[in-house]
């Protein structure tokens, strides 16, 4: 769970799939006390979400096994941005 540093927005996210092969993170306008549509894009679960100080993203990491990186703008719920994390370090 995560809520902006205003105090407008809470998020929450799925920590294992769901019935529908995902896991979405739904976040809450308190202002406006509504739902707004659910964020999808992990597959297996979201284990950590931050928001961006400005309100304007919303950082989410997959479980392992699924070691994502999303970020989400949250004015229009799109994914702009994503990356693989974790793996082997390489050593010298």
């Amino acid at each position: 769970m995560a809520m902006t540093i205003d105090g407008r927005y809470l998020a929450v996210g799925e920590g294992s799939q769901n019935k529908q092969g995902g896991a979405f993170v739904y976040i809450y306008d308190i202002e406006k006390k509504q739902k707004m549509n659910p964020l999808t894009f992990h597959q297996k679960g979201v284990q950590s979400i931050a928001f961006t100080n400005d309100n304007k993203y919303l950082v989410s990491l997959g479980v392992q096994g699924e070691n994502m990186v999303c970020v989400f703008e949250i004015s229009s719920g799109l994914v702009v941005a994503n990356t693989v994390v974790g793996g082997d370090i390489p050593q010298n």
